[in-house]
């Protein structure tokens, strides 16, 4: 996915399929494209521990703000048949905030447990398997970029009235 605008992270999640618990634990990360850093990661605890909203269970963390440019998403899944949790298939986009652009790539990586690492095969799909999913805001300008432009303001009509003289 990619951010036009910063947007502050404040809980992860993990589909659940039939809003009744997730079968087994999974660790949700959200990495840097280009470096392929992981910048915040999260533990969703299998059953209903997490927090419901919107078919997802959700677990706060400490407040991350992630800055414009491309990151990808992440999770650990269970190998064992008896307890994977299904993923969103073919769902629209899982984030709704403002400056937020989901690509159409579907990445995915070998290996379970609770090890995240970037997944470095792309799939090929146009569409995305949400599994994992991120919660937050867009925050409002702070004052000083609102004060430096006033403070612009003032001084370019200081300089105007100077050379009128």
């Amino acid at each position: 996915f990619s951010l036009s605008r910063p947007y502050a992270v404040t809980s992860l999640g993990f589909f659940d399929n039939l809003d009744d618990g997730l079968l087994s634990a999974h660790t949700v990360g959200i990495f840097d494209a280009s470096s392929q850093a992981l910048l915040v990661s999260g533990i969703l605890p299998s059953g209903s521990a997490g927090t419901l909203q919107d078919g997802f269970r959700w677990q706060s963390i400490p407040e991350v703000l992630l800055m414009p440019g491309n990151y990808v998403m992440a999770a650990t899944s269970s190998g064992d048949p008896a307890s994977f949790d299904p993923f969103l298939y073919e769902g629209t986009n899982p984030v709704t905030a403002d400056g937020f652009n989901l690509d159409g790539t579907s990445l995915s990586a070998s290996g379970s447990g609770t090890v995240l690492s970037f997944p470095g095969y792309d799939e090929g799909l146009s569409y995305g398997f949400f599994g994992p999913n991120m919660a937050g805001y867009t925050p409002a300008p702070g004052p000083l970029p609102l004060l430096g432009a006033a403070s612009a303001l003032a001084w370019s009509r200081r300089l105007r009235s100077r050379l009128r003289r």
